[in-house]
C-alpha cells in the first residue's frame, strides 16, 4: 500500500480530481521543475468550490444579463443566421454589463475562470433564446399575415 492510500487521499478522490491544472505558487517545487519559470503547488481545486464559482457565475447571468431586447431583433432581422451567429461569436461578460457591474455581489469574482464559464453559457443560452423567439416571431408574422 502506498502513503497515498494510507492516509486516505487518492487521485481518484471526486472531491479533488477536477481536472483543472493546480494554481500557480511563488516557489518551486522541485518534482515538477522543468527548467521554465512556471511553478505549480500540489494543492488540489476542489470540484465544489468550482460548481459554487460556476453556479454564482449562472446566477448573476440569470439575474443581471440584460441584451435580451437587442438580440431578439437580431432574431427578426437576420434569422437562422443570427442564431449561429449569437451561438459562435457571442462572448458575454459582466465586466460589459453595467447592471451586473452595479448590482452584483459576486464582483470579486469577475475575473474568475469557472465564474466566467458559468456566466458565460448561461447569458449565452439565454441570448440563443431570444435570438430564435425573435425569429419565430418573424415566421409566425409572415405566416399569419400571408392569407
Amino acid at each position: 500500500m502506498c502513503a497515498q492510500e494510507k492516509n486516505g487521499s487518492t487521485n481518484d478522490d471526486p472531491i479533488y480530481n477536477s481536472g483543472q491544472t493546480p494554481p500557480k505558487t511563488t516557489t518551486p517545487n522541485n518534482s515538477n521543475n522543468n527548467g521554465t519559470n512556471e511553478y505549480y503547488s500540489n494543492a488540489p481545486v476542489r470540484n465544489s468550490d468550482v460548481n459554487q464559482k460556476m453556479l454564482l457565475g449562472k446566477m448573476d447571468a440569470e439575474a443581471y444579463h440584460g441584451k435580451q431586447g437587442a438580440h431578439f431583433i437580431l432574431g427578426v432581422a437576420f434569422g437562422a443566421i443570427g442564431i449561429l451567429g449569437t451561438a459562435v461569436f457571442s462572448n458575454p461578460s459582466p465586466l460589459k454589463d453595467m447592471k451586473a457591474m452595479e448590482l452584483s455581489k459576486n464582483k470579486a469574482l469577475f475575473t474568475d475562470p469557472f465564474y466566467l464559464k458559468g456566466y458565460r453559457r448561461k447569458a449565452r443560452g439565454r441570448n440563443v433564446a431570444a435570438t430564435a423567439f425573435g425569429t419565430l416571431a418573424f415566421v409566425a408574422f409572415v405566416l399569419l399575415t400571408s392569407h
